[in-house]
């Protein structure tokens, strides 16, 4: 089964289905427990991220019967994770586990998964992490199952007999947002490694020539006839971050929450004033490709988010001001928190603008 959270962003946790292994139901004493872990220890958090839950064959199971916990160990730094359906007992079924090494584990003594909720109740210090999840509430979201991204890497040679072209394919992890970074000791021992072991080989790239272009840097707006500006700033440049928020996309319905904001509170405003967004290397952002939102707090302070539109989904392109953009660089926690209150707290902003293509 695959679990969809969704903040601000959609990621995708595949969970093995462990409902005819587990014969124990959770009171929901536990989840009481949970909820005062929350309100004493830092680490531990909870939020409205599930946005829905698929099985292999495509049926959809009722987000809001649902909730989850994901966590990391502090020491070992294993991350698992349990997918809870509530019973109309008021009791909570485990139904799926993550990662499939857990999974493992839990089909082969079903009491590991006992100890593990009991764990994270009852020694907290523990947990670098604890997330209690329960169901989103922003609109209406599409149930679609996601789609797995995969790179693709050719080898040179062919395969025996087929000559077809040798090709792996990885599955692309920047979905979650918490990967370990490798330090360059550890490609040192492995090279170390690969010339005392016949049986490791290294792969190296073809040697090609390499033609660098110019990285984008910043976008500026291009207004139409008569619009002056939308920005309560004269530096109107966009700084380009894709490079850092690639893994970032919100839906369509993202700037459907704006428009029922707009119909309700008259500082939100839908603003069509951009003709296309223009870079330093001359690339174009078309009327049809981008979308944007300019907004101001009642503290004064700016914060502006320019999107790319493909397939439906909109990629974070570009951040308003440059001050910003440096302050997500140190917390990117500050985005996520900006993109959670456009919706939920109107109240806390002076002015919105927003567009979006039809």
């Amino acid at each position: 089964m695959v679990i969809n959270t969704y903040f601000l962003g959609d990621f995708h946790f595949v969970f093995k289905d462990i409902s005819r292994v587990c014969a124990h139901s959770i009171k929901p004493i536990f989840f009481q427990d949970l909820i005062n872990r929350i309100d004493s220890y830092s680490q531990y958090h909870t939020g409205e991220q599930i946005k829905s839950i698929v099985n292999n064959e495509g049926a959809i199971i009722p987000a809001q019967n649902c909730s989850a916990v994901l966590s990391t160990e502090k020491e070992s730094k294993q991350q698992r994770g349990v997918v809870f359906l509530k019973l109309e007992d008021n009791n909570f079924f485990p139904i799926g586990v993550w990662p499939n090494k857990f999974a493992d584990d839990v089909i082969a003594n079903p009491r590991v998964l006992l100890e593990y909720i009991e764990k994270i109740v009852q020694q907290p210090e523990k947990f670098d992490d604890v997330r209690y999840l329960i169901p989103v509430k922003l609109g209406e979201i599409s149930d679609e199952p996601p789609k797995q991204v995969l790179w693709s890497v050719t080898l040179e040679g062919k395969i025996p007999e087929t000559e077809d072209d040798w090709v792996l394919e990885f599955v692309d992890l920047k979905q979650f947002r918490k990967l370990k970074q490798l330090t360059t000791r550890y490609f040192q021992d492995l090279m170390k490694t690969i010339e005392l072991n016949a049986h490791y080989k290294i792969i190296r790239p073809i040697e090609q020539e390499i033609i660098k272009e110019e990285p984008v840097t910043f976008w500026l707006p291009i207004y139409k006839e008569g619009v002056t500006s939308l920005l309560p700033q004269n530096d109107g440049s966009f700084v380009d971050c894709h490079e850092l928020t690639a893994d970032i996309i919100v839906l369509s319905h993202f700037f459907a929450d704006l428009g029922k904001n707009a119909e309700t509170y008259n500082h939100y405003q839908l603003a069509d004033g951009i003709l296309e967004f223009k870079s330093q290397t001359n690339s174009i952002l078309s009327h049809e490709q981008f979308a944007f939102v300019v907004s101001t707090k009642k503290d004064n302070s700016n914060y502006g988010l320019l999107f790319l539109k493909k397939n439906g989904k909109y990629s974070l392109q570009g951040m308003w001001p440059k001050s910003f953009f440096q302050a997500y660089q140190k917390n990117d926690r500050i985005l996520f928190e900006l993109l959670d209150s456009l919706i939920k707290v109107p109240s806390s902003f002076k002015s919105v603008k927003f567009y979006v293509p039809s």
